[in-house]
């Protein structure tokens, strides 16, 4: 029965992959979009966390431009979504660009360089990043955390096989997975912006968040330099792919200090772009939820 419920959830999903190979990327992710501001952001309004999120970082917005703020976040994450499906043929579309700015960065991922550790957030479509970096002939492969459903969890990593060199699962083995990858000359990225109950309690935006250390911990103990890393979107099918020039050493720094510093991007990077942040999960304590809806 499990098998069978799996794959009636899967069916929808499979029927979008097919619908947006047939549209192209451009098209599939104009579709995206409308459903995004429709339909998501009925459901992002429901919901509260995004409204709840953005108050805690712009306490002085109004309603109704906290109201555009989630439309247009809810825009980005539906083209995101849809353009998940079609990354491979994304340049076969003449409304798709991808550019990079201060791309001598790219030097320190060569082969005969320490491998790095990149971090970005959920902002953009933080998937271009990994093809920027590919197609240009350089190694990355993403620790992800993987879906319940083995049969979404397969397409899934077929759509993104395409645009990374390797595909690291969350789990108890992907520390030693990790490391080998690492050691043997393969650089990684992470996104390093949501929750994570395990994790330190770092500030972010001024409140203590729970924020993942195991990164900077397999970047100190590899070797790697920890490198940040931002994707933006500009006229709806363009991105840019911005390195930082903040080359952090794991062994130089405490995991704090670093941490610190890479929230510190992440903030920066939400100020600038906000309505391309993923603003509907709980990065902060859940008491702070509880107190809003409460209040």
């Amino acid at each position: 029965m499990l098998r069978i419920r799996y794959f009636l959830e899967y069916l929808p999903l499979y029927l979008l992959y097919r619908l947006c190979r047939l549209l192209g990327f451009s098209n599939a992710s104009a579709l995206g979009g409308f459903i995004g501001r429709t339909i998501g952001y009925g459901y992002a309004k429901l919901h509260g966390v995004a409204d709840n999120n953005i108050q805690r970082v712009f306490p002085h917005l109004s309603l109704d431009d906290r109201n555009t703020l989630i439309k247009k976040s809810c825009d980005n994450i539906g083209r995101t979504f849809f353009e998940y499906f079609v990354l491979d043929i994304a340049d076969q579309d003449p409304k798709f660009k991808c550019s990079q700015v201060n791309s001598k960065i790219l030097e320190h991922l060569a082969a005969d360089n320490p491998p790095v550790m990149l971090f970005s957030a959920h902002l953009g479509n933080w998937e271009m990043g990994a093809k920027s970096i590919t197609d240009c002939g350089y190694s990355l492969t993403p620790i992800y955390r993987p879906i319940n459903n083995p049969y979404v969890d397969a397409l899934i990593l077929k759509c993104r096989r395409h645009i990374v060199t390797g595909q690291i699962a969350k789990g108890r083995r992907s520390g030693i997975e990790s490391m080998r990858t690492l050691k043997s000359g393969i650089n990684m990225v992470v996104l390093a912006d949501q929750k994570y109950n395990e994790g330190v309690d770092i500030p972010f935006f001024g409140v203590s968040a729970k924020t993942a250390d195991g990164f900077v911990k397999l970047a100190r103990a590899s070797g790697a330099k920890i490198i940040p890393l931002l994707i933006t979107r500009h006229n709806k099918t363009e991105f840019i792919v911005h390195f930082s020039d903040d080359i952090m050493d794991p062994k130089n720094q405490s995991i704090d200090e670093i941490l610190t510093q890479c929230n510190t991007h992440i903030e920066s990077w939400i100020k600038t772009y906000p309505d391309q942040w993923f603003w509907f999960h709980r990065r902060w304590d859940k008491k702070l939820y509880k107190k809003h809806e409460q209040g």
